[in-house]
């Protein structure tokens, strides 16, 4: 049974998806240098704790665009993942840091606190994402390349650097992408 506000996900095998995914009332999590980094690391490591290929990923201060193929997992299951850890960490870190004084990047201990989805009760963030994803399945070459430059031009869009400028929470696996072209 489907609860009446929940996606219904089409799953392909071998299908590549363009996933945008947005924090939770559209706070700006990731205007934190510290939190952008948390999700780039467990972006990183997603491909072989996951088994899912990550061809790129841009993240803005409200919301995420991954460009990323499952391989064992579905999308759904990938993306909770992905969320699940990163609000962890996330909640955690900066529950630390609100509760000791200490930097965010001093690392955080395991704090005892009765939680269910977040660290309301510890003076940490409530929530970090918003439920759900909005994904799209690319639909052939020019779909994926309209995509990848898609991801190159959002921090541009959005004002957080100008033309030519390196946005430092972009990122684009290039191996993974001529991989990709070279069957």
């Amino acid at each position: 049974m489907y609860h009446k506000n929940s996606q219904k996900r089409i799953y392909l095998k071998n299908a590549i998806y363009f996933v945008t995914t947005r924090t939770y009332q559209n706070h700006n999590i990731f205007s934190n240098s510290n939190n952008c980094e948390i999700l780039m690391r467990i972006m990183h490591n997603a491909s072989g704790q996951m088994n899912v290929d990550i061809f790129g990923f841009v993240i803005i201060p409200n919301y995420v665009h991954i460009l990323l193929q499952p391989r064992r997992n579905t999308i759904s299951k990938v993306m909770s993942i992905i969320k699940g850890r990163s609000a962890r960490i996330i909640n955690l870190i900066n529950t630390y840091s609100s509760t000791t004084g200490a930097s965010a990047s001093s690392g955080a201990p395991h704090l005892n606190c009765e939680r269910k989805h977040s660290l309301a009760g510890c003076g940490g963030i409530k929530h970090t994402w918003h439920k759900s994803f909005h994904d799209h399945i690319i639909r052939g070459d020019n779909d994926f390349r309209l995509h990848i430059e898609y991801l190159r031009i959002n921090p541009i869009k959005h004002g957080l650097v100008k033309e030519g400028e390196a946005y430092p929470y972009l990122c684009i696996n290039k191996k993974l992408v001529h991989k990709l072209f070279d069957k």
